[in-house]
């Protein structure tokens, strides 16, 4: 699954998130978000489709999962009141109703739980993908006029 995601990562971005739901061969146990807030109404940035869950409670470092990044991110709001999402409730079921809310969102990138590579050449792969990222986000932090001296900075703490 890592493998699969970290090398055809580029091929889903612009696609929908029916296209990659499609393909996914495991059913999907429950979702849960990554929140982005600032600079408005507070955005879904993209969703954790949680496929096998390891331990009682939730692990980023164990759970098999695939997170979805999206290029427009939905308001959290309209995600809360499709998925069912409260308080009470952090991790809603994959339902009818939230599908049909994300389907037509497109993709901006797509991988699979890093914490499970043990391939040496996924590893490879998946640091390669997470640099070509950065370099887009640079990109678009030189756009919005930041200055070469932070965006240095940045890039001091990744090395690159």
């Amino acid at each position: 699954m890592e493998y699969n995601y970290a090398i055809r990562s580029e091929q889903y971005k612009g696609k929908t998130v029916e296209v990659i739901l499609k393909e996914l061969e495991y059913p999907v146990i429950y979702v849960t978000g990554m929140y982005q807030s600032g600079g408005g109404p507070s955005r879904l940035a993209g969703l954790y489709f949680i496929i096998r869950q390891m331990m009682k409670e939730s692990s980023e470092t164990q759970d098999y999962y695939i997170l979805i990044r999206f290029e427009n991110p939905p308001i959290l709001d309209e995600y809360d009141e499709a998925s069912g999402r409260t308080n009470d409730n952090p991790f809603p079921v994959f339902s009818q109703k939230l599908y049909s809310f994300i389907k037509d969102l497109k993709i901006s990138s797509v991988s699979s739980n890093t914490f499970l590579f043990k391939d040496p050449e996924n590893i490879k792969v998946w640091k390669e993908s997470k640099r070509q990222e950065r370099e887009k986000q640079y990109e678009v932090l030189k756009r919005s006029g930041m200055q070469e001296k932070e965006i240095d900075k940045i890039k001091k703490r990744y090395n690159d």
